[in-house]
């Protein structure tokens, strides 16, 4: 029987967390944090199992791939976002393009896109093989907060600070 009772506290992050999400597995709990780190929680134990850092950036939003192996990880500090990969917490590309804020970022599900919308109206759609840019789609003067792929990776769905949501093509 549920009680709707809290169950257990993690600490260990020292200011804000901006993202949390389930490991697939549901072992695990993810926390992005303005702390400048992402940090992976057992959920049976409540420990903190390992971190990645972020250099000097916080962490707004973040994104795994389809294969768990690689994840992507947004701050607001600048105009880029970075790849990681998991077992080796070490940065594998940083995504340069947008010319402000990159509020969110998505795997496609074939995980070989990457989706990125930003402060600036533009989404950009990257290759994960050569990380290169292959589309910007330019959505008049309004920032882009929210994206995310359709689960055939035919469509991205984006939101924006007017209010509205989008539905765009993918190539």
């Amino acid at each position: 029987m549920t009680t709707g009772k809290e169950i257990k506290i993690f600490t260990g992050h020292t200011t804000g967390i901006s993202s949390i999400m389930f490991s697939k597995d549901d072992k695990q709990i993810i926390s992005g944090s303005y702390d400048n780190t992402l940090r992976f929680w057992d959920i049976e134990t409540g420990r903190e199992l390992r971190s990645i850092s972020n250099g000097r950036s916080s962490i707004t939003s973040f994104a795994f791939s389809p294969d768990n192996k690689q994840i992507i990880v947004v701050s607001r500090r600048n105009d880029t976002f970075k790849l990681f990969d998991i077992t080796t917490r070490t940065e594998v590309h940083t995504f340069t393009g947008h010319s402000h804020y990159v509020n969110s970022a998505a795997f496609s599900p074939d995980g070989r896109q990457i989706i990125s919308g930003a402060n600036d109206a533009t989404i950009k759609l990257w290759d994960i093989n050569d990380n290169l840019e292959t589309i910007t789609y330019l959505v008049e003067v309004h920032k882009i907060y929210s994206i995310a792929f359709s689960p055939d990776g035919k469509q991205v769905v984006s939101t924006s600070d007017d209010g509205t949501m989008r539905l765009w093509d993918v190539p």
